[in-house]
């Protein structure tokens, strides 16, 4: 049934444009509307999991999304005083649980809309009184039928920015446990983090991959770029390169897209992604040789991104004629973009050879080596370079977490912003180390 039947004198609100609700309460229309062009998208995940809401002082409003090729005819949506019940047909169920406080159910709405990709569910609660709440779902529903992941996701998000450490990360765990990748997500971080967290968790690589591979098995981009990382971290550089590969796949890229449809630019991870693959082409390896070409493609589509140290290293890569004609003008070019971009990134100086006994002929000047870089946590020590060579930049992408904000009034509570705190792959060009 489109509206499964809970029981209990529950008042049901059906998105239908014609005909009555299965349950025989009162129906609410609800409208949809065209905004253009809408096509079934071939990428997994090209809509964004879980939910975000906002306030006013008298209402709640909850979206989420789902496939393009959803209509009102596969949501459902029942509202109570004290519950709601939203799922989508064949996907798990999308808000479910206690409310923080009484809605009137004869005053709640919703709608859902066509976009371009994919399909927007919007849910309009009535407050039945005017108070701030602090999350939407409190606990599991009266029947005991469990609250949804990202609920669980909400309320550890409120008791961390709260000061309750041991509750967020018990909300955390059963997100988790209920299948959610996002919660999965912040998992992976702090065990890799360990005491380095504001949770203090022990240090444990096992279980930070562990969370990466089943966040990434759900469509984490995020975590598929984070697994490709500790791989290369951890010297098994042919499944960081799977990893990686996956992580800037079409699909991959539609999914991180949807995350955030605002935002013109590629994810942080997508692009460190890209100069990763670079890095492992650049070194070569007992399992993946030397790529002079695989090099110069992800550094280049880095450097697309204006991703200063892979518009650096090209520089070198055009200096030096590595696997590419030497071009020094588009080097030049390239060493000013970067240092614009990053001014920490100095454009290299080319010394003159020391004078050559009359007897012999002169050399030619020293180049600059190749490209030396690290995505992962602990860079290995840079070796020794010849004198009158210029090393470059390694860059060094780490996980950080920064609290959770207060809960504020009008604001917009989502994964992005309790997972967003958690921030990995940053550009933390503070932390590179030069000579």
């Amino acid at each position: 049934p489109v509206v499964p039947n809970f029981g209990g004198g529950l008042s049901c609100v059906q998105s239908v444009m014609s005909g009555a609700c299965g349950c025989g309460s009162e129906r609410f229309s609800a409208h949809t509307h065209d905004t253009g062009a809408v096509r079934v998208s071939d990428a997994v995940g090209a809509w964004a999991p879980g939910y975000t809401w906002t306030q006013q002082e008298d209402s709640i409003t909850i979206t989420f999304e789902t496939a393009a090729n959803k209509t009102v005819v596969d949501v459902g949506l029942v509202f109570a005083q004290h519950e709601i019940r939203a799922h989508v047909e064949g996907e798990d169920p999308r808000v479910v649980g206690t409310l923080h406080h009484a809605v009137l159910p004869s005053e709640c709405t919703w709608l859902l809309e066509k976009r371009m990709g994919y399909s927007l569910v919007e849910i309009h609660l009535q407050k039945s009184v005017p108070i701030s709440w602090p999350y939407p779902i409190k606990e599991d529903a009266a029947d005991g039928t469990p609250m949804d992941p990202q609920s669980e996701l909400e309320l550890a998000r409120h008791y961390e920015s709260a000061g309750n450490l041991e509750s967020a990360l018990e909300h955390t765990h059963k997100s988790a446990g209920k299948g959610g990748a996002a919660a999965m997500l912040l998992l992976g971080k702090l065990f890799q983090m360990g005491p380095k967290s504001p949770y203090r968790l022990p240090q444990d690589l096992d279980k930070a991959m562990l969370y990466y591979s089943q966040a990434a098995a759900l469509g984490s981009v995020e975590a598929t770029y984070l697994r490709g990382a500790l791989h290369q971290e951890q010297g098994r550089h042919a499944d960081a390169v799977a990893s990686f590969l996956n992580a800037v796949s079409d699909q991959a890229i539609a999914a991180a897209r949807a995350l955030d449809r605002t935002r013109k630019a590629l994810p942080q991870y997508i692009v460190t992604s890209y100069f990763n693959l670079g890095i492992i082409y650049q070194d070569g390896s007992k399992d993946v040789p030397v790529n002079y070409e695989e090099t110069i493609k992800w550094w280049t589509l880095a450097a697309n991104e204006q991703f200063a140290p892979a518009l650096y290293n090209l520089g070198v890569v055009y200096l030096n004629g590595q696997g590419t004609p030497k071009d020094e003008a588009k080097a030049q070019m390239l060493f000013e973009r970067a240092h614009k971009l990053n001014s920490k990134l100095q454009i290299p100086v080319r010394r003159a050879p020391a004078p050559a006994p009359a007897s012999k002929t002169p050399k030619a000047a020293t180049a600059i080596p190749a490209a030396v870089g690290t995505p992962v946590l602990h860079p290995p020590a840079e070796p020794a370079l010849p004198a009158g060579q210029t090393p470059l930049a390694r860059y060094q992408s780490p996980v950080e977490h920064t609290p959770s904000p207060a809960p504020e009034e009008g604001s917009l509570w989502s994964s992005a912003l309790f997972v967003g705190a958690i921030a990995v792959g940053l550009m933390v060009f503070g932390k590179m180390p030069w000579r």
